[in-house]
Order: structure tokens, then C-alpha cells, then sequence
């Protein structure tokens, strides 16, 4: 019971490439207690932008084979050279962004250079910066000028409305996962609960103390061998929450338990050669149940048991203090 996101991505982009558009689609959605929560279809979009120059016929015959454009937005940076058609990809760096083209060019034996600025520049969008020739008419500051010839340079940037798709045929496709072998009957891991349903939740009654425990024990039974114990706590109640986090038994495992053997032992939770390859535990937590009375809310133990074959067993045990 938490919140999360979902993502899905092309490739993890960078600030700027040529012919690598960058996909990327999320969503955020809750899960409730004892609710199906269905995402919505994951649907994902040019997230870079995409630029591409170009320039008019009576320019591109002027041009000299040195002429060049370089485009920046952010710390993303290509460089265009005049005959260059692939198309560059910005990583975008906020909701709108301003892209920046600058002209290094040679019309007729002479320098010419022009730098221009976009403003508004929105995540997937394609932009096509078109240079032009046109008549020198006293030039207006935005337009690069050559002191010898009488042109001026103007540049536009155009927006390309249109949609871009990705063509699954062209990326490699990722291995078949490697089937685990269906362990046979009787051999299969499981978590139980003695004397009570793991499935349903437990109401801790009044009365309950650390002087008088109420008895919850999960029963584990791997016939292959125990490899790995897993428990995870979480907790409705922040300050319990934050008291487990202090502890370190936000996640553990009781196979391997590291530092954690100081405070297990004062749990009286079994660790170490007391879990690993064992086929038959129980998880007693009746300890716990007296010191969850001071923090209401929903407590849950997520088990995870793993054999030395690598078969698994998962259940969730879900404590109520009101």
C-alpha cells in the first residue's frame, strides 16, 4: 500500500545525439488495501527535441565545403556540417527551453557568422532551422551580413507538426527469459500462518503489552532447504515506520543478517545457521506484537523465503492496532 510510478524509456538519454530519439512515457497510480489498481496503457513519445537544418537552394550553392552550424540546448551540443541530413536529439531541460543555432560559414571567399536564439522550445517537438538568402536591405541586427557581398542571411525555425513512431523491427530483440523448472509437488516452499489465515489481516486485541504478547507465529516450510529469508516492514504509522528505519529491519535478511544479530537476538527471531538450509522454521514475531500497541495503524511483515534451488514463496502478514 503505497504510492508509485511506472516508467518506460527508449535508452537513458543523453544531452545531445544524432539519430537517437529518446521515448519515454510515466505514470503514477496508488495501490489500496484489498483493491485491483489497473494501469493505463503506457504510451510513449518523443521526449527529446528533435533539429534538423536546412537552407534555401540559391544559399546551399554559395556555401563553402568549411560551413557549419552549431546547435546547443542546455549542455547539449552538435555540430552540423553543410551537407549533414541526419537529424540531432536535445535532451530537454525544463517545460520550455531555448535553443541556440550559430553560423560559421564562407560565401565567396568571405567569414560570415550568425548566432540566433530560440525561445519556447517545448519537449518533443521537431525544429527545423532554415537559413535564406535574401537582397541586403540595410539588415535589421538578427540577420548574419558579409562585407563584400550584398546578401544578408536570415534564419527561421520552424515547428514540424507531426507524429514520429518508433519501427520495432529495427532494435534487437532482448533474450527469452530462461524458464524456471516447475519444482514437483511436495517440493515447493511455503509460508503459513499457525492457527490463523496468513491471507487475513490480524486485529491485535486489547490488553496486549510487552508482558503479555499476543502470539503470531508464520510457519516455513522449504523441504529443498532455506537459501534466503527476506522480511520487509512497512508501516501506516510514520513513527513506527521511523523507529524500523533507525533499526535497520526496514529490510533484512534472516540468513544473512550482518549487524543486525544484536538486535534479532533481543527479537527472539532466528538468523544465521539457524535459517540457512533449514526446511522447517517458525517465524515467531509474538515480540513485536506488544511493542506495536503504542503505534496504531496497519503493520506489515513482507516474507520472502527462497530454497537452494531457487524456488520461492512469498506471503504478506498484515497486524492492526487500533
Amino acid at each position: 500500500v503505497s504510492h508509485y510510478s511506472i516508467i518506460a524509456m527508449s535508452h537513458e538519454v543523453q544531452p545531445a545525439e544524432f539519430e537517437k530519439p529518446y521515448y519515454f512515457s510515466k505514470q503514477d497510480f496508488e495501490i489500496t488495501e484489498n483493491t485491483v489498481t489497473d494501469l493505463k496503457e503506457l504510451v510513449c513519445t518523443l521526449n527529446n527535441i528533435k533539429v534538423r537544418i536546412a537552407y534555401d537552394s540559391e544559399l546551399q550553392k554559395l556555401l563553402d565545403e568549411d560551413s557549419k552550424v552549431k546547435v546547443s540546448v542546455g549542455e547539449g551540443r552538435l555540430e552540423y556540417a553543410k551537407d549533414e541530413t541526419r537529424a540531432g536529439y536535445f535532451k530537454s531541460i525544463g517545460e520550455t527551453n531555448i535553443l541556440i543555432a550559430d553560423l560559421s560559414a564562407t560565401i565567396q571567399g568571405e567569414k560570415v557568422t550568425m548566432s540566433k536564439a530560440f525561445i519556447d522550445v517545448l519537449p518533443g517537438e521537431e525544429r527545423i532551422i532554415k537559413y535564406s538568402m535574401k537582397q541586403n536591405s540595410g539588415g535589421d541586427g538578427d540577420n548574419g551580413e558579409i562585407g563584400k557581398v550584398d546578401i544578408q542571411i536570415d534564419a527561421t525555425c520552424e515547428v514540424v507538426e507531426k507524429d514520429i513512431t518508433i519501427a520495432p523491427g529495427e532494435e534487437e530483440p532482448l533474450p527469452e527469459p530462461e524458464p524456471n523448472p516447475e519444482p514437483s509437488p511436495g517440493t515447493k516452499p511455503a509460508i503459513t500462518g499457525k492457527d490463523f489465515d496468513i491471507t487475513q489481516s490480524i486485529t491485535i486485541p486489547p490488553g496486549v503489552s510487552t508482558d503479555n504478547p499476543y502470539p503470531v507465529i508464520v510457519k516455513i516450510a522449504v523441504p529443498e532447504g532455506i537459501r534466503n529469508l527476506e522480511i520487509g516492514i512497512t508501516s501506516s504509522s510514520t513513527d513506527f515506520a521511523n523507529a524500523i528505519s533507525d533499526l535497520g529491519l526496514t529490510d533484512f535478511d534472516l540468513a544473512n543478517p550482518g549487524a543486525l544479530i544484536g538486535i534479532l537476538q533481543n527479537l527472539g527471531l532466528p538468523y544465521g545457521d539457524k535459517v540457512t538450509g533449514k526446511t522447517d522454521i517458525d517465524f515467531d514475531i509474538s515480540g513485536f506484537t506488544g511493542l506495536l500497541v503504542g503505534f496504531p495503524g496497519t503493520h506489515r511483515f513482507n516474507l520472502k523465503v527462497t530454497d537452494d534451488k531457487g524456488n520461492t514463496a512469498s506471503a504478506i502478514l498484515a497486524l492492526i492496532v487500533n
